[in-house]
């Protein structure tokens, strides 16, 4: 399996993110599929960063265990030093919120929701007054042209 190509620009401020010799197997033996295999990686804040490679080289298996949506079979995943595999999902989900800009490929939006409600609704759960957390989802969308998304 080839590896997915990761490229960022160095800078010297603390680390962000730290993935040390993360291994993800799914499934056992003659199911077993290693889809991420003994992967470093070091971003700082600030940092942009680009992850390519083929089908099947673990892009999606990578942001998955940097995202704390997944934990990994071997190694450990640090966010501002934190490692996601001892956090409850309920504490990941507020490191997402929190420390990690994350956007999925497909959809995630509550349909249920306008997009400003769907701005704001994070901010909710992070303990915001819901009237603020709604002026600043009106704030930021008008900021990206979705004035009209209220």
């Amino acid at each position: 399996m080839t590896s997915p190509v990761l490229s960022s620009l160095p800078q010297s401020s603390p680390c962000a993110l730290e993935l040390h010799d993360v291994t993800r197997v799914h499934g056992k033996d003659a199911r077993r599929v290693t889809a991420l295999s003994h992967a470093n990686l070091t971003l700082r804040p600030g940092e942009f960063v680009a992850i390519m490679g083929p089908s099947g080289s673990g892009k999606s298996t990578l942001l998955n265990l940097a995202g704390g949506l997944d934990v990994p079979t071997q190694g450990h995943v640090l966010v501002e030093g934190r490692d996601l595999a001892t956090l409850s999902v309920a504490e990941r989900a507020a490191i997402r919120r929190k420390s990690i800009g994350y956007v999925f490929q497909d959809f995630n939006l509550l349909p249920s929701l306008s997009a400003a409600e769907n701005v704001s609704f994070p901010l909710e759960l992070d303990g915001w007054n819901p009237r603020k957390a709604r002026e600043a989802a009106m704030q930021s969308l008008n900021e990206v042209g979705g004035s009209r998304y209220g």
